[in-house]
């Protein structure tokens, strides 16, 4: 089985939540989820939540 690194992030403010829905033509599409992705093995997971 392949090992995939991934990392999220909860994001409140003003008591706001900050939450994205996906493109209804992606893979699990018009799905709701926090801001996040797939890493690279050796990205430090707080540089792979940060604008690039």
């Amino acid at each position: 089985m392949q090992t995939i690194i991934v990392t999220a992030a909860i994001i409140h403010r003003e008591e706001q939540i900050l939450i994205a829905q996906r493109n209804k033509d992606a893979d699990h599409g018009s799905k709701w989820e926090f801001p996040g992705g797939k890493l690279r093995f050796s990205e430090d997971p707080r540089l792979g939540l940060s604008e690039k």
